[in-house]
């Protein structure tokens, strides 16, 4: 069977991006705060997109008996791993701007004519590449990031007014106005968090196996309906998380009357599954009977 190969588009895109990222950071460090933080902002996106990329690639492992769900779940360590590091670059860019601000001499860099170029050559060039890849692979941005197309629109935006601010500093900087670059630059850290921290939260949220807010009133109302099914005493102890992107992962105990007999266990059994099965790809049921629970029960090996 032909393996299903990444879209050179897609790669093409990420490389160029990935070389003007580079370039982005190397000019920025040489002086200019507010390009260098556009760096990490260009860096963001190129990563995002690249996670984008991992279902294709997983789709070719899997699961086994060491990874019995397979490899899904590096999505989302890989999202998380990148927002943090954002974060924490933020912190850095911040203190940065600070100190330059207090600094008694106010960092008089020189900004010559060609270095003046070369940002707004490279901001302009990585506006351009942000903005194809924001339209012309939008699904890879909301899927890996969970935004609509409103917000696909309103990054765009920020996107433009980040870019046209770091040329206007860098212009600015050169005519003595030396206090314009760090300010764009808290101005671009502010993006950054505001992009960073949902994808940190959301991605944080799934590691520590927490219950789907998407599906809490769906999961809610199905636990209701299994209560009232035939013969269940009640439903309880149950846990529900997301494993990935679109993939949940549950486990509920079920408690059946004494008199239950196999068969009546087994549709008990047939019908909770189905409650949960447009929801839960992967569930859990456990049945008990009352009789389980009580002191010197037939099954005394059955524990909790």
């Amino acid at each position: 069977m032909e393996e299903r190969g990444l879209p050179k588009p897609l790669t093409i895109y990420l490389t160029i991006s990935a070389i003007v990222s580079a370039a982005s950071f190397v000019v920025g460090r040489s002086g200019s705060l507010s390009l260098l933080s556009t760096a990490f902002h260009s860096i963001f996106d190129v990563i995002t997109i690249g996670i984008s990329l991992l279902p294709m690639i997983l789709d070719r492992y899997p699961p086994n008996e060491k990874y019995s769900y397979g490899y899904d779940r590096l999505i989302v360590i890989a999202s998380f791993s990148n927002a943090v590091f954002l974060l924490f670059a933020s912190v850095f860019l911040l203190f940065e701007c600070v100190e330059r601000m207090i600094a008694d001499d106010h960092h008089e860099a020189e900004i010559t004519t060609s270095y003046a170029s070369s940002v707004v050559i490279v901001t302009i060039a990585g506006l351009c590449i942000r903005l194809a890849g924001i339209f012309l692979f939008p699904s890879s941005r909301a899927r890996s990031e969970g935004h609509s197309k409103e917000d696909l629109w309103l990054h765009a935006m920020t996107d433009t007014v980040a870019s046209i601010a770091v040329v206007v500093s860098t212009y600015l900087t050169g005519s003595g106005v030396v206090l314009a670059d760090p300010i764009v630059a808290m101005f671009i850290v502010g993006l950054i968090v505001y992009n960073a921290y949902p994808v940190c939260r959301k991605t944080s949220a799934v590691l520590l196996q927490t219950t789907p807010v998407s599906l809490k009133e769906q999961l809610d109302k199905a636990i209701r309906e299994a209560t009232t099914l035939e013969g269940v005493v009640e439903c309880k102890n149950e846990h529900f998380w997301t494993h990935a992107p679109g993939i949940y992962v549950g486990s509920l105990y079920v408690r059946v009357r004494t008199d239950a007999t196999e068969q009546q266990r087994e549709a008990v059994l047939y019908k909770v599954r189905a409650l949960f099965a447009p929801y839960i790809q992967y569930l859990t049921v456990q049945l008990e009977k009352d009789d389980w629970l009580l002191p010197g029960s037939a099954h005394p090996e059955h524990k909790i």
